[in-house]
């Protein structure tokens, strides 16, 4: 028997339940990007700080 895979959102679905939450818009793209957990793409650090002024990561070994 086949496995059906989770049906993706459309766009307008997204629109509709990330377009006025930001917290909840970064969380959608932050587990798409490190499903397992953060792991810089410079040193392999596992280890970040989160910088709100430009809503970024940095990690916190290397700098990247």
């Amino acid at each position: 028997m086949t496995k059906l895979k989770p049906k993706k959102p459309s766009l307008v679905e997204f629109t509709k339940n990330y377009s006025n939450n930001d917290e909840a818009c970064y969380d959608f793209f932050w587990k798409a990007r490190y499903p397992g957990g953060f792991v810089c793409d410079e040193c392999g650090g596992t280890h970040f700080r989160k910088i709100t002024r430009h809503n970024v990561t940095q990690c916190t070994e290397c700098g990247h």
